[in-house]
């Protein structure tokens, strides 16, 4: 029943998300209207402002992002909100792209995305946009039965660069991707955007990469609500621990198929660090995995997205 009731909050967070941007009042008291994909249709004034609702990162540090009236540029690869190497100019479909000295125009909503690591498949599940998923780097890695499900059908395909270990984006250019989230480990070209989650000192850091990946699906009102969601649920965490002993972390550690590796407690701050404070240090790491995991199988129905 949990699982329901979460999916109907969603979905009726998606419908308002809908209805905000099927009509939008203009300047001059006309409507401006948008068609099923989100594009503005002909509108002979000045446009206002198509998002009403906005996002930014508040514990968040690589990514930024500024709004306008048709358009948002976004910064990614950033280093304390400061030094980014990517900028996008997010402009809605149906509008003049304007010109942003060294950002890269994408069209929004985008309707297919190239996913190279796992964690970006848990927040575009969250948002609703699990359909949008076209191509992975590679199938085994995916925990989430919905879209293990998709591959199975062919709705998603592979795009593997055996030079980089990481997407193919030649292949993906000329197949009309614009948004291939990517590692900052791995080469960077177009259509790449950067994910940097692994690089947030704080796990409501990596928590906010939700608002980030809904920026390109003008999904902010749903991307809101799940984040509030997550914080809650952390907090609640880290308050019935908050008397619990102190135990001072000596390393830390996780192992995989290719080895075991060893986190010194001088790399801190970083998520990993932080996520000490939320639940006893002995269960900690665990715990991080169960509640990422929690969201690609238990928490997402199949149905919610058409699957």
């Amino acid at each position: 029943m949990a699982t329901g009731r979460m999916w109907l909050s969603v979905w009726a967070l998606l419908a308002a998300e809908q209805l905000l941007h099927s009509v939008v009042c203009g300047y001059d008291g006309n409507e401006v209207a948008f068609d099923a994909n989100g594009c503005v249709l002909p509108y002979s004034g000045t446009l206002p402002d198509l998002y009403p609702v906005k996002t930014y990162p508040t514990f968040g540090t690589t990514w930024n992002v500024t709004y306008h009236n048709t358009y948002k540029v976004l910064y990614a690869g950033c280093t304390n909100g400061k030094n980014c190497s990517q900028a996008f100019v997010l402009y809605q479909c149906g509008t003049i792209p304007p010109s942003v000295a060294g950002a890269r125009a994408i069209q929004i909503p985008v309707s297919k995305v190239a996913v190279a690591d796992t964690p970006v498949l848990t927040f575009l599940e969250l948002i609703g946009s699990r359909t949008a998923i076209r191509a992975i780097v590679d199938i085994s890695y995916v925990s989430s039965m919905c879209i293990r499900r998709m591959f199975s059908l062919g709705m998603i395909n592979i795009s593997f660069d055996q030079a980089t270990w990481g997407l193919n984006y030649v292949d993906l250019a000329s197949q009309g991707y614009t948004v291939a989230f990517t590692s900052s480990y791995l080469p960077v070209s177009d259509p790449a955007v950067l994910f940097r989650e692994d690089k947030e000192t704080s796990a409501l850091g990596i928590m906010e990469y939700v608002l980030f990946t809904a920026l390109f699906f003008n999904r902010e009102v749903v991307a809101q609500q799940s984040f509030r969601d997550i914080q809650l649920r952390m907090n609640c965490h880290q308050a019935l621990v908050a008397n619990a002993p102190k135990v001072k972390a000596v390393f830390l550690g996780y192992a995989n198929a290719y080895g075991s590796y060893w986190v010194k407690p001088q790399g801190c701050p970083n998520y990993y660090c932080d996520l000490f404070s939320y639940l006893p240090p002995a269960i900690a790491m665990l715990h991080w995995w169960i509640f990422s995991l929690e969201y690609k199988t238990n928490q997402l129905s199949c149905a919610s997205n058409s699957l």
